[in-house]
C-alpha cells in the first residue's frame, strides 16, 4: 500500500477544501493525473501481480483494495467537474448499472487518513521512483537501444552501494519488492565497504529461460499439467486457484 499511501495522501490533500481552490487548477491536475501517475507508473507497477499472482494471493488482493480507494476516492472529485460522468462510474461500481440511489453527489468529500501522512513506506515509495526515473531508466534505454533488450523484463538491474547511503538503505528495505517497481526480471543488491557515495547500476540481459506466462526470466521451468513449462511461481499460482474467489 506505499505507493498508495503516496497518491491518494497527496490528492485529498489538494482538494480536501475545495472552495479554496480554483476549478481550473483542480481540473487541469485531475488531468494530468490519470495518464502520468495512475497509468504510466503506478498501473505499469501493479501488471505483473494483478496478472500473474493468485486471485487469493495477499499481493493481488491488497492491489486490488487500493485500486478500489482510490476510484473511491478519485470519482467523488471528479463529480464537481464531470458530475453526469462521475455518477455512472459510481454507480456502475454499487450496482452495476447507470443510475442507483446512492449518487455520488450524496457522498462526503474525501479525507486524508492520517497515518498516510509523511509515512516511512510513503516516502521509500516515492525515493525508489525517483531512482528508478534518475538512473534505472536510463541505463534500460541504452541496453535498449544497443538491442541487448527488446523490454525492461528481460533486464537484470544490479545496484552496488554503501550500505550506508541512504538511497541504497531504502533500497534494501525493499529489496523484495524493486523487480516489481523497476519492472525488470531480477534486481540484485550488492554491497561495497570502500565508497559511501551515490550508488551505482549495471543492468544486463537476465539470465536463464522466460516464462511464457509471466515473462521473466527465471533459473528454469517446471512442468504443470495442463499448462506446460512455467515459472515456479506461476506454477504456484496456478495450482492455488480455486472456483470461489472473494468479490
Amino acid at each position: 500500500m506505499a505507493f498508495h499511501c503516496r497518491l491518494r495522501a497527496s490528492l485529498c490533500k489538494r482538494f480536501c477544501r475545495p472552495s479554496d481552490e480554483r476549478l481550473s487548477d483542480s481540473h487541469s491536475l485531475l488531468k494530468t493525473l490519470g495518464p502520468t501517475v495512475l497509468s504510466a507508473i503506478y498501473h505499469d507497477v501493479l501488471k505483473d501481480r494483478l496478472y500473474t499472482l493468485s486471485p487469493l494471493d495477499p499481493l493481488r488482493r491488497s492491489s486490488q483494495t487500493t485500486l478500489d480507494l482510490i476510484f473511491g476516492a478519485l470519482v467523488r472529485l471528479l463529480a464537481p467537474v464531470v458530475p453526469f460522468t462521475a455518477d455512472e462510474a459510481w454507480s456502475h461500481l454499487r450496482v452495476g448499472e447507470d443510475f442507483c440511489k446512492d449518487s455520488v453527489s450524496l457522498q462526503d468529500w474525501p479525507e486524508v487518513d492520517s497515518s498516510w501522512r509523511r509515512s516511512s513506506e510513503g516516502e521509500d515509495a516515492s525515493r525508489i521512483l525517483e531512482f528508478k526515473s534518475t538512473v534505472v531508466n536510463d541505463a534500460l534505454e541504452k541496453l535498449r537501444e544497443e538491442k541487448v533488450i527488446g523490454q525492461s523484463l528481460d533486464a537484470e538491474v544490479e545496484v552496488s552501494g554503501h550500505p550506508e547511503n541512504e538511497i541504497f538503505d531504502v533500497l534494501l528495505r525493499n529489496e523484495d519488492y524493486l523487480p516489481e517497481f523497476f519492472i525488470t526480471s531480477s534486481v540484485v543488491l550488492t554491497k561495497v565497504s570502500t565508497d559511501e557515495s551515490e550508488p551505482t547500476v549495471e543492468v544486463r540481459h537476465a539470465s536463464g529461460v522466460r516464462c511464457p506466462r509471466s515473462w521473466r526470466w527465471v533459473s528454469e521451468l517446471v512442468q504443470v499439467e495442463p499448462w506446460g513449462d512455467l515459472s515456479p511461481r506461476c506454477a504456484k499460482a496456478l495450482h492455488s486457484r480455486t472456483d470461489v474467489v472473494p468479490s
